[in-house]
């Protein structure tokens, strides 16, 4: 079965880069993010506890804290 799309997930900030932030997944064990950004500009920081998604690609965006 082919998946498409990604799936929002819950997560906690672990650093800040020039590119964006990288997000360890609540979810997944021992998933963590690329450098994504953060929706609107928005700012968080380190150990905050978000919701985010990724597409395969790698591409995606830090949406909301929670």
């Amino acid at each position: 079965m082919m998946r498409y799309g990604a799936v929002m997930e819950r997560g906690e900030i672990t650093e800040k880069t020039d590119e964006g932030y990288r997000v360890k997944s609540y979810d997944r064990d021992g998933v963590v993010t690329a450098a994504i950004p953060a929706l609107d500009g928005k700012t968080f920081g380190t150990g905050q506890k978000v919701y985010f998604f990724m597409f395969p690609d790698g591409n995606g965006l830090v949406v909301e804290a929670f």
